[in-house]
């Protein structure tokens, strides 16, 4: 919870806290939160940047596909990029990852 405020300070109770995997001392387990409403969770995902704590990661449930499809698309970017392509990143466009060209810096003074 309290790593949620850091995020969002004015962040709803969680329904629902699950530790994930087999306990290992050497690695840390990741932790589920399931939340009421959706926007929450949205609103965390946002903000995640606001964390104080470098070792702490955030990141939304990925179906199986969802996994694939972007370890695909991960796997055609840096295809692309040993082949000489410049300029390219993966981006989230409504909320599906494509591989898009990096927009060049412009110097509006």
């Amino acid at each position: 919870m309290k790593i949620m405020k850091m995020a969002v300070p004015d962040c709803i109770k969680p329904i629902k806290t699950i530790r994930k995997g087999k306990y290992n001392p050497d690695i840390p387990r990741a932790i589920k939160i399931i939340l009421p409403i959706s926007e929450a969770a949205k609103s965390i995902l946002r903000n995640k940047s606001n964390l104080k704590a470098s070792n702490i990661k955030l990141y939304s449930y990925e179906t199986p596909y969802q996994q694939k499809y972007r370890n695909n698309l991960r796997n055609e970017l840096k295809r692309r990029l040993e082949g000489g392509e410049k300029d390219l990143t993966i981006k989230y466009i409504n909320g599906v990852p494509k591989i898009t060209k990096i927009p060049p810096k412009t110097n509006d003074t």
